[in-house]
């Protein structure tokens, strides 16, 4: 009788162990559908710009122009390169989680503070929405693979590949939505400011007016998915 039910036991755990275990895979492929915001840059610019050249407080706005659009991705990418070394420093001494929290709290606090800094100018968006926000990225950017690894210690390839699936999914998601938000009617850019400038920006209020609180709805995204992915 004994042995029956050690046996019993032993094939529950079996069983329970790679259920957690892909659930751990499936937490970390939200993890990076956050971290992913970087590959959306591209979609963002034109309307980040186009509020900065007519909305903001920027005295300088008007040497603004799409030219400068590679300063945010150029200036999140460099962030994440490097913090990803500190996010694995913290992860030895924090642990995995705890570095996950820290990473997607400066992530989220960067997109939120967004809000406000695209009223300010240009140069200060790049600082929260690419530096921060990156920053935040590269700090959480290892843990969700080491978890999933650890988990199916014959599979790292596998699962590896599964979490990190959600950084290139991400704008997928996200871009959709920051059309749809922002210019659900895909109008095009409509300003030239003079006859020598190589680009059209949107001028069109129902469009400037949703920028600032796409960063609100783009940090409770981040929320959403990122917590859900921890828990």
């Amino acid at each position: 009788m004994v042995s029956i039910i050690l046996s019993l036991k032993d094939c529950s755990l079996k069983f329970k162990r790679p259920s957690f275990g892909w659930i751990t895979v499936f937490g970390g492929f939200l993890i990076h559908l956050t971290l992913g915001t970087v590959y959306s840059y591209g979609n963002m610019v034109p309307y980040i710009i186009s509020y900065s050249r007519i909305r903001s407080q920027d005295p300088n706005k008007e040497m603004v122009t799409l030219a400068a659009s590679p300063w945010l991705m150029g200036c999140g990418f460099m962030a994440r390169s490097a913090f990803t070394f500190v996010g694995g420093w913290m992860n030895d001494r924090l642990g995995l989680r705890l570095t996950t929290v820290i990473g997607l709290l400066v992530l989220i606090g960067g997109t939120a503070a967004s809000f406000s800094s695209i009223m300010s100018s240009y140069w200060l968006t790049v600082l929260t929405f690419g530096l921060f926000v990156e920053i935040g990225s590269g700090v959480s950017y290892m843990a969700p693979m080491i978890v999933a690894m650890k988990w199916f210690p014959d599979r790292k390839g596998l699962v590896s590949g599964l979490v990190i699936s959600g950084l290139g999914l991400s704008s997928l998601l996200l871009i959709p939505l920051q059309t749809g938000f922002i210019n659900p009617k895909n109008l095009i850019s409509d300003y030239k400011p003079d006859s020598n400038s190589e680009f059209f920006y949107f001028s069109q209020s129902e469009v400037l007016d949703r920028v600032p609180h796409s960063f609100l709805l783009l940090a409770v995204i981040y929320v959403v998915l990122g917590f859900i992915g921890i828990a």
